[in-house]
């Protein structure tokens, strides 16, 4: 089967249209779809990796077939739709950058031997994130990506029912970025609108399976008694609640979803929220104060930062404070935050460079969210549902409220959200700008625009 490309009437004028393309739309409208084989196997390593089989079963581990699975997959994909189409974008080249400095920052580290683990884990999250831009290029294999983490997630809760509004000890049966209370909330916080995605654009067993996913997953960041991840959903909500036209409805069901949801927590929750507002007499609060300070001056001693996961290091030996007291109060402690874990290990520039990889996602989900708006006005066909940005603008907001009182710098959630909001333009770019049409056509038959890589494959029309 032949075909050739046609541009559509713009919607908008020419020199705007540029502007919200974006580099891989400028090369080529066509978005190159990857082999549906490659796509499966991307389902096996988010199993593996957010399931906690490595937790679980050991050997799993030690026979090292995720990491050659993963790199494996990684590999083909980018060879399949192209390297130069993922690095076209500003994110990658950013993370990119955490992996080298990581990497040379052996050569001023406080101790030099930690550093290149922080790398390891930046490089194996960039191929993360690489695997989700190329293989995630449909909005049926959207769907299919969010009903797997949506079981994941779902599974993960029920594993763990016994950590849940319980006393805040113990490690939770989860990978290792979720192994703790305060950590398993914020990856669920994080992951939570891929559920919430199913709710607006599954079918009726998708939609189940995301509706009882939500509901799950919201028990579950409750039940860890996690203060920043409490604060993370109510800016989450409110985020997503701004940009609704249905306000005074999204404002009932919200209330009446609080009122359920206060009248099943125990005391012990609420409790420990109300030491938000006294969190000077909060020893886990003045840990926080103190390891922050330090870090300041840590970026002020080394401007290049003391080195990739170095900070407790660099804290325990030259930047504990003299008056400090306490539980706990003399332990190398972490910093508990990840901008001032960047500050600390990356300087202010690192700081700099993190939180620009944050703005140009979060404005790469609008730009999607309005170009999809504007598609959606003239009557033409969506590539894929047109609340999906703003759920992941949400997911983003989410992941850095909770980033202010948690260090996970490598942890896969920026990296999972980048992948999917690059992905989720590039397909949505696609769209907007070109059109494929089948040779073999009659003249009568309307054209659709480009959603994937093979004219053969065609995503049917969604309207907003």
């Amino acid at each position: 089967m032949r075909t050739s490309t046609l541009a559509p009437t713009s919607l908008v004028p020419p020199a705007a249209v540029a502007a919200s393309s974006g580099p891989a739309a400028s090369r080529s409208a066509i978005v190159r779809r990857a082999p549906e084989g490659l796509f499966y196997l991307y389902l096996v390593v988010v199993l593996v990796e957010y399931s906690g089989l490595g937790v679980m079963y050991p050997i799993v581990n030690v026979t090292r077939i995720p990491t050659l699975l993963a790199y494996t997959v990684a590999i083909a994909a980018m060879s399949s739709v192209g390297a130069g189409t993922l690095f076209a974008y500003p994110q990658p080249k950013m993370f990119a950058l955490f992996v080298f400095w990581s990497f040379i920052s052996v050569f001023w580290a406080v101790v030099s031997s930690m550093a290149p683990s922080a790398a390891r884990f930046h490089l194996d999250y960039l191929l993360f994130l690489a695997m989700t831009f190329c293989l995630v290029d449909s909005e049926d294999r959207l769907r299919r990506f969010a009903v797997a983490v949506a079981s994941i997630t779902t599974l993960l809760v029920v594993l763990n029912l016994n950590k849940l509004n319980a006393e805040r000890t113990g490690e939770f049966m989860a990978p290792f970025f979720m192994a703790d209370g305060n950590d398993f909330a914020w990856g669920l916080v994080s992951l939570l609108p891929i559920s919430l995605y199913l709710i607006y654009a599954g079918g009726p067993m998708q939609r189940l399976i995301g509706m009882g996913a939500a509901v799950v997953n919201l028990a579950g960041i409750l039940g860890t008694q996690s203060r920043g991840a409490t604060l993370a959903i109510i800016a989450g909500l409110l985020l997503f609640w701004l940009g609704s036209k249905r306000k005074a409805a999204g404002v009932a069901i919200a209330a009446v979803g609080l009122v359920i949801t206060l009248a099943s927590l125990p005391q012990s929750y609420f409790t420990r929220m109300q030491t938000i507002e006294n969190y000077e007499e909060d020893d886990s609060a003045q840990q926080r104060i103190r390891a922050w300070r330090s870090a300041i001056k840590m970026a002020m001693d080394y401007p290049l930062g003391v080195g990739a996961n170095n900070f407790s290091a660099a804290y325990g030996r030259h930047y504990m404070p003299p008056d400090t007291s306490g539980y706990m109060a003399f332990r190398w402690m972490a910093p508990h935050s990840v901008y001032f874990r960047v500050i600390g290990e990356y300087g202010f520039p690192g700081l700099v460079l993190l939180l620009s990889i944050i703005g140009l996602t979060a404005r790469d989900n609008y730009r999607s969210w309005r170009t999809l708006q504007r598609m959606a006005a003239a009557g033409r066909t969506l590539p894929i549902l047109v609340h999906w940005p703003r759920l992941l603008n949400m997911g983003l907001l989410m992941f850095c409220v909770g980033a202010i009182f948690l260090g996970g710098f490598t942890y896969p959630h920026l990296y999972l959200i980048t992948g999917l909001t690059l992905a989720t333009r590039r397909l949505v770019d696609g769209a907007s700008t070109s059109a494929v049409v089948d040779d073999s056509a009659t003249p009568a038959q309307p054209q659709q625009p480009v959603v994937n890589g093979r004219a053969q494959l065609v995503i049917p029309a969604r309207r907003a």
